[in-house]
């Protein structure tokens, strides 16, 4: 098992550095502890390859490593300070942003992220069907303790269709209220679930309740997911109102959101789809929204939208620097004239 601060160290750097200079230390940084995941290209795009199979490949890879990496690796993890334990740790070769080179994605064109919350469910093949019959993608966000063997396989076939796993935590928890050890729970353990199922980590989370603040988003390790159109589905339970709310209000870079959990929600996405497509709209994971709209997506961003003339982001937020011991000032008697200067 790795040294937790030597990890907490790494992964800080990598918030902090250019990314091809943080991808090089992290790599050289992995080797010398005695190396795991070092091919990024080790993972399948379909989605099948288990934890134990992405590891195999990793350990026989060849790995080749310079001077000058090795001396970049030791500058930016030992002049890195850890301010809190309370940061997840993934291999960066297994964290990447789902995106499908293989598919058609015109940039020039509108294109709509549809997400879906709280899976996987019963639901979720019957609108993985329609996704498939219309070559669209979309994002899942999925509960870490509703992954079992049979929903792997679901998780599977949307990574296979070029959808998107995303994480929503292990048992849909509030990480404003978490304590440390709570939150730190809550994001690796559906972190190793989504990995042992797909053969990879997921690359944003969306906070449950869509609740968070900047002390969550500076130790969440992942960006984080919102949406600009809310269907409302889990409180109306009714398809006609789910199709309305997405197709009266959608446009050009909208992510909406919606749950997997639902029969209603699947029927409605039957609809949405198809009446997308023929408007004109490329359907996108998350990921490939950002993409193609030229954003980098970074450890604490958050994402609303991605309209053309005006995308709804937030950059990180400032880092969480303690503040400085100062010794205080000696007493001294104040006087009449202090106080009325003190005043002006």
């Amino acid at each position: 098992m790795w040294n937790k601060d030597l990890k907490q160290e790494i992964w800080r750097g990598i918030m902090q550095t250019e990314r091809r200079i943080a991808k090089c230390a992290v790599l050289a940084a992995l080797v010398l502890l005695g190396g795991a995941c070092t091919k990024i290209d080790a993972v399948r795009s379909d989605g099948k390859q288990t934890q134990e199979a992405v590891m195999a490949a990793a350990s026989a890879a060849e790995v080749s490593t310079t001077a000058e990496a090795t001396t970049a690796a030791t500058t930016e993890t030992t002049t890195t300070t850890v301010t809190t334990t309370v940061t997840t740790t993934t291999a960066a070769g297994l964290c990447q942003p789902f995106i499908d080179e293989n598919a058609n994605i015109d940039p020039s064109k509108p294109m709509v992220a549809l997400t879906f919350d709280d899976g996987p469910g019963q639901y979720t093949n019957s609108i993985l069907d329609t996704l498939e019959a219309y070559q669209a993608h979309a994002s899942f966000f999925v509960v870490g303790q509703n992954i079992n063997d049979e929903t792997s396989a679901v998780m599977q076939r949307a990574v296979g269709l070029g959808c998107e796993i995303g994480s929503h935590t292990e048992n849909h928890a509030d990480l404003v209220k978490a304590d440390a050890n709570t939150f730190q729970q809550e994001i690796q353990q559906a972190d190793d679930r989504i990995l042992q199922a797909i053969g990879r980590y997921p690359y944003f989370l969306r906070p449950p309740y869509g609740d968070f603040n900047d002390d969550v988003r500076r130790h969440v390790g992942k960006p984080l997911a919102f949406w600009s159109v809310d269907t409302r589905d889990w409180k109306t339970r009714n398809t006609a109102s789910t199709v309305s709310a997405t197709l009266n209000n959608i446009e050009d870079g909208d992510v909406v959101l919606m749950h997997d959990i639902y029969g209603e929600t699947a029927a409605a996405v039957a609809q949405i789809v198809p009446s997308l497509v023929q408007q004109g709209y490329q359907l996108v994971t998350l990921s490939e929204l950002t993409y193609y709209r030229g954003v980098e997506m970074e450890n604490g961003m958050i994402v609303f939208n991605m309209h053309p003339a005006n995308p709804n982001y937030k950059l990180p937020p400032d880092p969480d620097v303690p503040e400085p011991q100062t010794t205080p000032a000696p007493e001294t008697e104040t006087t009449t004239e202090t106080v009325a200067a003190a005043g002006q």
